[in-house]
């Protein structure tokens, strides 16, 4: 793993032959007060891998992480006021797609917060970006993705498509 100094010059790395430049740095100094809620609203029992490996990557680049999954929605949102993030991330299946959007919606009702949402549902059904309050969705992987996305102010990054672009220009490679 490889930084940019605290200027915020440089390239990052979070794996050989994955770069990406930073286009308006946010300085490391301030990316390591960055926090990041990782919701789940799934009902049932199967592990988010997805989630743990992304936590791990944003906490190794000095980013904090959480991770919410309530049973109200008054309770999600009493946790998201307490931390006051910077960035909520959905990974969804398609099957509950349509959920996060309205959670989305329902929080950006209450409080201020950017949020991205990734994982199958929001590759395979990347228009959704074009519907409700989700501000930038990820197609494919995001390990270095959301770094870039985050470092960079939250604008548009290889695989991170914003509201109002049509699609990633660039991908990381497989």
């Amino acid at each position: 793993l490889r930084g940019a100094d605290d200027s915020g010059r440089g390239v990052l790395s979070l794996v050989p032959g994955k770069l990406f430049e930073v286009k308006q740095p946010i300085p490391l100094k301030e990316m390591r007060s960055r926090k990041v809620i990782f919701i789940d609203l799934a009902k049932n029992f199967y592990e988010r891998h997805a989630i743990s490996i992304l936590s791990s990557v944003l906490e190794s680049n000095g980013i904090a992480s959480f991770y919410i999954k309530e049973k109200k929605f008054s309770d999600y949102l009493k946790k998201i006021k307490e931390i006051n993030p910077d960035l909520l991330v959905y990974s969804c299946m398609s099957n509950n797609l349509h959920g996060y959007l309205e959670f989305d919606e329902l929080v950006k009702k209450n409080i201020k917060v950017k949020s991205i949402i990734g994982g199958p549902g929001a590759t395979f059904d990347w228009k959704i970006i074009n519907e409700g309050t989700i501000d930038a969705l990820c197609v494919g992987e995001g390990e270095s993705a959301i770094i870039g996305h985050i470092r960079n102010g939250f604008l548009g990054n290889k695989n991170i498509i914003c509201k109002g672009q049509n699609y990633p220009t660039e991908f990381f490679p497989l």
